[in-house]
């Protein structure tokens, strides 16, 4: 589906408005390192994680939908595309989250490490050195399989033929094999250790299907507007039925991961596990967490 870049380049105004808004963003970054670096700091990984998930997200979605042959999603991979894309500035934006560790992961602190006995055990694993090694190979890994899948998709609108199309099947195969088992350590290595106590073996699959669910909703809302715009005529209602029983289809899975891992640790009622919780049901937490299954879920 080939589509000219010259119809969609901003005009003047929108190119002013988003480089003023990014000028900005650094500018209030930079400040907030000497006002409260800790709250800049956490307030940095909470973004850079929901934008690389959108990637992660679409990432996948476009994987299983090779391994599959499936041909309806032609029409929106662009969009996949597009937000897969942003998997290479994710890269440098997890460099300069290595800067800021200290002030997010207590970890860091082997003072409080050595403090509770329930930490002794992971000391090894959270060294510093083999923290920022794992991180960074799971997101190297991402940029070298988006680059090829990409790669092979824009060739394929110059070269024509099904010979790069077959291509992405034992390329996406691999992945999912490399992805799989990565993403669950990816997951406790940048969000699980914010508490370093806290247990949890299906945390991995939790944020998965979240980013999933978010990657969907968002090419829905982007195809939507681009057609409002115009473009991508060549998405039909059955397109929007398809997208949309998928979105439904992770919330409902989403919600169940959600409730599952809730409910075992509710019975279980072991104190590694309820702080997690604990954590959400004070200090004001408690209307925001009730809100989390409606907004997200219902």
């Amino acid at each position: 589906m080939q589509v000219d870049a010259r119809k969609l380049e901003l005009n003047p105004t929108t190119n002013l408005l988003v480089y003023g808004l990014m000028g900005l963003g650094v500018a209030a970054f930079v400040a907030g390192l000497f006002l409260d670096s800790s709250r800049v700091w956490y307030a940095f990984l909470l973004n850079h994680l929901l934008f690389m998930g959108l990637g992660v997200g679409a990432l996948s979605f476009m994987v299983v939908h090779y391994l599959a042959f499936a041909g309806w999603n032609v029409a929106v991979r662009r969009v996949n595309e597009a937000m897969a894309s942003y998997l290479f500035l994710s890269l440098a934006f997890t460099v300069l989250l290595f800067f800021g560790l200290s002030y997010i992961y207590p970890w860091t602190n082997i003072k409080f490490m050595e403090s509770e006995h329930i930490l002794h055990g992971k000391i090894g694993y959270f060294s510093l050195p083999f923290f920022i090694g794992r991180v960074a190979f799971f997101c190297l890994l991402l940029v070298f399989f988006a680059r090829k899948i990409l790669q092979n998709s824009l060739r394929q609108d110059v070269e024509g033929g099904v010979e790069l199309l077959n291509r992405q099947k034992p390329l996406s195969a691999l992945f999912l094999v490399l992805f799989s088992p990565l993403f669950t350590v990816f997951t406790v290595d940048l969000i699980q250790s914010v508490d370093p106590a806290w247990f949890s073996t299906i945390f991995g699959v939790y944020i998965f299907i979240g980013f999933l669910q978010a990657s969907v909703a968002a090419c829905i809302l982007i195809v939507r507007m681009m057609q409002r715009k115009g473009y991508l005529a060549v998405v039909t209602p059955d397109h929007f039925h398809d997208l949309g029983k998928y979105l439904f289809g992770f919330s409902i899975f989403w919600g169940y991961i959600a409730v599952s891992q809730y409910l075992l640790i509710w019975y279980a009622n072991v104190p590694e596990e309820t702080r997690f919780y604990l954590a959400r049901s004070n200090e004001g937490w408690t209307p925001i967490s009730l809100l989390l299954p409606i907004l997200r879920f219902g």
